[in-house]
């Protein structure tokens, strides 16, 4: 009989979080006469080394590393995040950069958590006030 083949897919770039220790504790209840069963990180920063793809290789279980797939997919997936799950949306490192620093210069006190659409908010506020300046300079 052919065994049914399982691939489970996450996304957490270093360490292990809710879904990885679950799949880590589920990994000696598969019957792996029926099973072939896999997994897949799409964001593993470790190279495999991280404390997930460790723990799943002393269970016995393969471990498919892809490392830079998200990079591949992203742009393709990007568009389809809307609403809420707009927070997920990738971002590039310059543009990350420049975020940064116009946050840097706001005068907020307090601890924030920035995602995506606050980076984006960020950038257009930024570009806003430095075409006022250009528009006082000029008159």
């Amino acid at each position: 009989m052919r065994r049914l083949r399982i691939l489970h897919v996450t996304s957490t770039p270093r360490g292990m979080g809710g879904v990885e220790r679950l799949l880590v504790d589920m990994a000696p209840h598969y019957d792996l006469t029926q099973f072939d069963v896999r997994h897949c990180n799409l964001f593993d920063a470790t190279g495999g080394e991280g404390p997930f793809p460790r723990a799943l290789k002393a269970t016995g279980l393969a471990y498919v590393g892809i490392e830079g797939l998200g990079q591949i997919v992203a742009p393709l997936v990007d568009p389809l995040l809307g609403g809420n799950l707009a927070r997920y949306r990738s971002i590039r490192a310059a543009t990350l950069a420049e975020a940064i620093l116009a946050l840097a210069h706001e005068k907020a006190r307090g601890r924030f958590v920035h995602e995506w659409p606050s980076l984006e908010r960020a950038l257009k506020r930024q570009a806003f006030q430095a075409s006022l300046r250009q528009q006082v300079a000029v008159e």
